[in-house]
């Protein structure tokens, strides 16, 4: 499976991204931010740089590729997994919903959507508005209106 979105092309943005990413993975819900509930488990699955600048208080970090074992948490519990469009955190969804973790669910957008809300993020020196960009193509998906 490939995905086949560029973010430089005319028209790119970040609603037509969560739209590719969505139709990539039909059996895999999402959740917006603001529907999160306080109880969810939340997996933030991209590079430990981007996480150390920015991520979802209270995210736990799992390097792209890995798939936890979330232990004793119900196989019904809310698992949001996130990243920063919601590609790597579709990924991760889907290999805990095939593994019996029906809770698991993607954040839709990801971190930049998350930031572009003005949604509270954290590192480890506290609060901050800073998200990390992956690389030059993706983060203009950041500054565009969409």
């Amino acid at each position: 499976m490939v995905f086949r979105f560029d973010p430089t092309a005319k028209g790119a943005t970040l609603a037509a991204c969560e739209d590719a990413i969505a139709a990539m993975f039909p059996d895999v819900p999402e959740i917006s931010a603001g529907a999160i509930p306080a109880d969810a488990l939340v997996y933030d699955v991209r590079e430990k740089a981007e996480y150390e600048v920015s991520h979802i208080p209270g995210a736990i970090h799992v390097k792209p590729g890995d798939v936890p074992d979330p232990g004793g948490v119900p196989d019904a519990r809310m698992i949001v997994c996130a990243c920063a469009v919601g590609l790597r955190s579709a990924k991760l969804a889907a290999a805990l919903r095939a593994r019996g973790w029906t809770g698991a669910v993607n954040l839709r957008g990801g971190l930049f959507r998350w930031a572009k809300e003005g949604r509270t993020m954290a590192n480890a020196a506290g609060l901050t508005r800073d998200v990390h960009p992956f690389d030059k193509r993706w983060g203009r998906l950041l500054d565009e209106g969409a």
